[in-house]
């Protein structure tokens, strides 16, 4: 099992950081390009990045008032750089993208032809226009601000078209006293039905309904179910909202008669040219494949980037100040440097304190670690003494928790700064050019991904590469496909004798969900009643709670590969990476402002640690170029308050038994009678009285629960005391009683050096 299920639950997450590399996607625009600031109070700052100082003029902060007016030099991720007047002086510097509203700045729509007329209102406020039907899109503006429609706000439907699984509308609507055209989600449109609207069944064939719902019986006729053909005339009567679903009543003929049933609204097209079949209503576990969505450019599969200028030793020196690394990083980061000089590193200022840190990871479930480990790698949280071993609550009892020392090593940024682990810091976002086929099919070797599989996209039998499927991925979530590839290895790749094959999660082939795949195990979790694998195929069939709109985002159904690992992979990237936890430590490790220490991808505390090693593989390629480790890599490193002095060490593998606890303790006297066996793990001390003349010596005997554990006994009486050698498991001592108070002690030591005292207090009369 993957230790990673607690972690991936669907949901919708906030940006939580703001990191830009500089190296990164830097294109000069026209030093025409002109705007005003749409904010108060902004600063200016001296590079492309918040970790770069604010740039001052006379020895003061410059700060923006809304309104002025500023000119743009290039653009640098989500920065401008600008010129702008100050106190009567011409300065430059950078702003972000965001506080900016650039002037006459009208986008372009591209256009479609009038095929259909259908009045309808929007359903939700603020809601985005677009220049073409898709997500990555731009946002259609108007004198540089982005059109955005208010509920029930008029529009009519003139064309539509399918792109990547999501429907789109292309329609017409009032802006300013002004008539424009778009490009709005299906699913953000309701139909305005105060006149017959009619439309066209777009599957090749439907099942019709009684009444709205998933659940809803079948329509029939003469115990006959109805379906209608694709192209069918229907004309719609009422919409319905159920089961997170749009539907339509329409009324329609059949068999010379006018009929009234239900249909889904995604299996109405409002004009007979359909651009993609839709999945029919039959619920059989064989799924209809959906039509497939293709990528909206090809990226380059061999070429990279030419290498940026490297940073001189003084100027990585500035770099690192600036960025306010500690001095405890340096050395690492400036070895890094020097072998690699086109490479970048961003500090992460998380503002958390280190002990703070360590004790939320620490001592809880959110990191696990295999038994098998030396036991200083694992927490006591769990561990039952009596028993002498480690308890952990998941059925398959392979992991227990992992101890704050193995927290902290894996934790500790310094600890790995060396060319290969430094990648679990990478940012993992797509660079066109900067990833290539080679890499990747270096990474898949001896692998299932390494081959190729086919599936039908209606009567078509479509045949991909799985290389040739991550780089698209990879365009479609913007993610990097190394680190896509190398997830997509981790969830759903086994092996046995050698041998490298697709886990359950991933084959299509289990009963119930023929034909569904999971590559990423997204929804893939243990419950009460069912196991992760069938929870992740559940996800894949039908997307969980995920809306209509993330549904079509993310290409449910997964019903053939290609859906499963570009969705996945989109869902991967609006998750996590597109969102804020852009690097592999950050979706290991949730330091960032956003549910602080959860919504962690991976719970076995090492997992980012193999990872790295894998993508750091990706970029080695087979070792006879290193074309891909000289390229411009950025990599985003957490910095936290009250940090050690130097890293923290890793926990040791010497055998160290936690375990002071004794089995058993007894009670003998002279006559080789027992005095006493009552023992009890939860008890140290126990009393004894002594009232036979007979008895005139004890025996105490102990043997320890671990076979490591060491004793020594002792007697005192009075204001003397004796005691024994050292036992090793077990041991005994005996002494004379004198009248009064006799105590007897044991004190056991651990492997770990654990100590523990017990007591046995014998009154003699």
């Amino acid at each position: 099992m993957k230790i990673m299920r607690r972690g991936l639950h669907v949901g919708v997450i906030l940006a939580v950081i703001i990191v830009t590399f500089t190296t990164f996607n830097t294109t000069t625009v026209s030093a025409a390009s002109t705007g005003k600031t749409n904010t108060s109070s902004m600063y200016v700052r001296t590079g492309a990045g918040t970790s770069h100082a604010k740039l001052k003029h006379s020895g003061k902060e410059v700060k923006l008032a809304k309104n002025t007016k500023v000119t743009i030099l290039k653009t640098s991720g989500d920065w401008y750089r600008v010129s702008f007047t100050h106190s009567k002086k011409t300065l430059k510097g950078y702003v972000m993208k965001k506080y900016v509203t650039l002037a006459n700045s009208s986008t372009k729509v591209t256009s479609m032809s009038k095929k259909c007329s259908v009045p309808a209102k929007v359903r939700d406020s603020g809601v985005n226009i677009r220049t073409q039907g898709s997500l990555s899109s731009k946002v259609y503006t108007v004198s540089g601000k982005k059109v955005q429609l208010s509920k029930n706000h008029k529009i009519t439907i003139l064309n539509e078209k399918t792109v990547s699984g999501t429907r789109w509308f292309y329609i017409s609507y009032k802006y300013k006293n002004k008539t424009h055209h778009g490009y709005i989600s299906a699913n953000y449109v309701r139909l305005t039905l105060s006149k017959k609207v009619k439309g066209y069944v777009s599957a090749s064939k439907v099942t019709m309904k009684t009444s709205a719902g998933n659940k809803a019986k079948t329509y029939k006729l003469s115990s006959k179910a109805v379906t209608l053909k694709k192209n069918h005339s229907v004309t719609i009567k009422k919409e319905v909202y159920k089961d997170k679903t749009r539907w339509y009543q329409v009324s329609f003929t059949y068999k010379s008669k006018t009929r009234t049933a239900y249909i889904k609204a995604n299996q109405v097209y409002f004009k007979k040219t359909v651009s993609t079949s839709s999945s029919n209503n039959n619920t059989s576990a064989k799924p209809t494949p959906s039509a497939t969505p293709t990528p909206t450019q090809e990226p380059s599969a061999t070429s990279t980037p030419a290498p940026q200028q490297p940073l001189s030793d003084a100027e990585f020196e500035a770099s690192l100040t600036a960025q306010k690394f500690p001095e405890s990083y340096k050395a690492g980061l400036r070895a890094l440097h020097q072998k690699y000089p086109n490479w970048r590193f961003q500090a992460f200022h998380t503002n958390l304190d280190w002990n703070t840190v360590i004790s939320k990871q620490a001592e809880s479930t959110k990191n696990v670690i295999t038994k098998n480990k030396a036991d200083a790698w694992k927490s006591l949280v769990g561990y039952d003494y009596n028993s002498d071993k480690y308890n952990f609550p998941w059925k398959d009892n392979t992991w227990v928790i992992a101890s704050k020392a193995a927290v902290s090593y894996y934790m500790d940024p310094r600890n790995f700064f060396d060319e290969k682990r430094v990648f679990m810091f990478e940012a993992l976002n797509y660079v066109e050019g900067a990833q290539s086929k080679d890499a990747l099919n270096y990474m898949m070797v001896n692998t299932p991904l390494s081959g190729s599989y086919s599936y039908k996209d209606g009567s078509k039998t479509v045949n991909k590469t799985y290389i040739d499927t991550f780089m698209e991925a990879a365009v479609y979530s913007g993610v990097s496909p190394y680190h896509l590839a190398s997830r997509v290895k981790q969830e759903v790749i086994t092996s046995s004798g050698g041998s490298y094959k697709f886990s359950n999660s991933a084959s299509g082939t289990v009963s119930g969900y023929t034909g569904y795949y999971n590559f990423f195990n997204i929804g893939a979790y243990d419950s009460a009643n069912t196991n992760a694998v069938i929870n992740g195929l559940k996800f894949a069939k039908n997307g969980g709670t995920l809306s209509d709109a993330n549904k079509s985002l993310y290409l449910i159904p997964w019903n053939n590969q290609y859906r499963s690992i570009l969705g996945g992979s989109k869902y991967l990237g609006s998750s996590y990476i597109n969102k804020g936890q852009n690097t592999m430590y950050l979706q290991k490790f949730n330091v960032t402002s956003y549910s602080t220490y959860s919504h962690q991808y991976m719970t076995n505390v090492e997992a980012v640690y193999s990872e790295a090693l894998k993508t750091y593989q990706a970029y080695y390629g087979n070792g006879t170029t290193s074309n891909s480790l000289n390229s411009s890599i950025g990599f985003i490193i957490p910095v936290y308050l009250n940090m050690p002095g130097s890293a923290c060490a890793a926990p040791s593998t010497a055998a160290a038994n936690p375990n002071p606890n004794l089995k058993t303790v007894s009670i003998v006297d002279n006559n080789n009678k027992t005095v006493s066996s009552t023992y009890d793990a939860s008890t140290l001390t126990y009393n004894v009285v002594v009232d036979s003349a007979s008895i005139t010596a004890l025996t105490i005997k102990g043997t320890a629960v671990n076979s490591n554990t060491s004793m020594v006994m002792s007697y005192q009486f009075g204001n003397s005391s004796e005691s024994s050698g050292r036992f090793t498991s077990s041991g005994s001592y005996t002494h004379a009683l004198s009248k009064g108070t006799n105590t007897f002690k044991i004190q056991t030591t651990a492997q770990n050096g654990a100590k523990l005292t017990y007591t046995v207090v014998v009154a003699k009369k």
